[in-house]
């Protein structure tokens, strides 16, 4: 979230010497009051508890620090401090209101349309995107990563008038990041050992573009878990990728229950194999069977694998994997036969299949603190998470428990929960980066909870 922007006008930018004049490398009695003043109040406000007071002193103490000592670089305790791009930066995890998070902006199809490209969504539906990855087949770029110009209207004889027809159209299913190096899609999309080594992975496939990054090109390394029922009607599939994907968060995974009729929904994927498209304004229709439920979401073929999240963003609920044909063919004004999508009323159709996320196994826990402590606080890579604390922190949960935690300047905070209460914690701490062995207190109370 975005915060009081208006801060910048507060900041004076004469105030450029901190020092002490005895030794100019070391930070001067103002600057080191400041600076710890900040950091008392960031573990102040790290609490269940914490409230409007808490939050406005932290608010009040940035303020303050960059009004006197903005660009300041300076020794304490003989370590180099350079804190003024990390206190910008941390205002991001300030929230200005409390209202969370916003849905898409616009409302086979159920009612309207609502499909939107990513530069159309909220920035934190733009945020979540980017843990999506499309599957595609090598043959879909030229030597210089250009793609494929068919376009979705050609490769499909689509009629006048149909949306997206002019875009690219080169993606054959759709993934979403769970960990650094592990991706969950359909079951039907990775059901050989020839599909796990013969496609790709690519991630940033947004907003019709003309070629890829290769640097956002990965392999499927290796199928890690994979579960295909006609019986069941269980799909998905658990692949590890040939290396981590560093420059991105990976989403927040619901492992015990599930989300219940009437509960709004997202997808993000790549229908019929566009760039990514976000589509809310959907809910659970049905929701009967162990193992998945159905719904009234924009999907078509190509989404399939793609995460189907709560109404806020908050959580993956499901796997997109089945549902109503995408097209029907029809004859156009001019008296040749096209494709137009199928339009199906809120409760109309058969509905879209979702495999319940709860059923999904080979997603590993994490339980190692080096782990906890790199996607926390190093890398950064865990989720955002918008419950039980008055800031946005990062979070993993597996089972029914959540660990989560945020750092600032020199001090870190962590703390556990179980998913259904994220208000009464179940352990924490605030200090002192450094101080680390009550932070790995933390993460073992956290791991017990798997663990003999």
């Amino acid at each position: 979230m975005k915060f009081f922007n208006y801060v910048i006008f507060f900041v004076s930018l004469s105030a450029l010497v901190s020092c002490n004049p005895d030794d100019p490398k070391k930070c001067d009695e103002d600057f080191t009051t400041s600076y710890e003043s900040m950091g008392d109040n960031f573990e102040k406000v790290y609490s269940a508890t914490s409230g409007e007071v808490e939050l406005n002193n932290l608010k009040s103490s940035i303020i303050a620090f960059l009004d006197e000592h903005r660009d300041v670089v300076c020794e304490i305790d003989g370590k180099e401090v350079n804190p003024t791009k990390e206190v910008l930066d941390f205002m991001d995890a300030i929230p200005e209101s409390f209202t969370g998070m916003s849905p898409a902006t616009i409302k086979v199809v159920y009612g309207d349309d609502d499909r939107i490209n990513v530069s159309e969504a909220s920035d934190r539906l733009q945020s979540l995107s980017r843990a999506t990855a499309a599957q595609m087949s090598p043959d879909s770029w030229d030597e210089d990563f250009k793609l494929d110009d068919q376009t979705l209207g050609k490769r499909l004889s689509l009629c006048e008038g149909e949306r997206f027809a002019d875009e690219v159209s080169v993606a054959r299913c759709s993934g979403f990041l769970v960990g650094p190096q592990t991706i969950v899609t359909a079951g039907h999309c990775v059901s050989t050992e020839s599909q796990c080594t013969d496609f790709r992975w690519v991630f940033d496939y947004k907003d019709n573009p003309t070629s890829v990054d290769p640097k956002q090109i990965y392999k499927c390394e290796s199928i890690v878990k994979q579960a295909l029922s006609s019986t069941t009607s269980i799909d998905y599939a658990v692949i590890k990728l040939d290396r981590p994907v560093e420059d991105r968060k990976f989403f927040r995974v619901r492992s015990s229950g599930t989300a219940e009729v009437g509960d709004s929904l997202i997808v993000i994927g790549h229908p019929s194999g566009l760039s990514t498209k976000i589509a809310g304004n959907a809910q659970v229709r049905k929701n009967s069977d162990e193992n998945f439920f159905v719904t009234n979401l924009d999907v078509f073929g190509g989404n399939s694998g793609s995460a189907v999240l709560s109404g806020d963003g908050s959580i993956v609920e499901g796997i997109l994997v089945r549902g109503e044909q995408d097209y029907i063919t029809t004859t156009g004004e001019d008296g040749a036969r096209c494709r137009k999508v199928n339009e199906c009323t809120e409760t109309g159709c058969r509905g879209e299949d979702v495999t319940k996320m709860s059923v999904v196994e080979g997603i590993k826990l994490m339980g190692e603190f080096s782990a906890i402590e790199d996607g926390l606080y190093i890398t950064r890579n865990f989720p955002v998470v918008e419950e039980g604390l008055q800031i946005d922190f990062l979070g993993y949960s597996f089972g029914s428990y959540t660990v989560g935690g945020l750092n600032f300047l020199d001090r870190c905070g962590i703390h556990y929960y179980e998913n259904s209460d994220p208000t009464k914690w179940l352990d924490s701490h605030a200090g002192k980066c450094s101080d680390q062995d009550p932070l790995k207190e933390v993460v073992s109370a956290f791991s017990d909870q798997f663990y003999f």
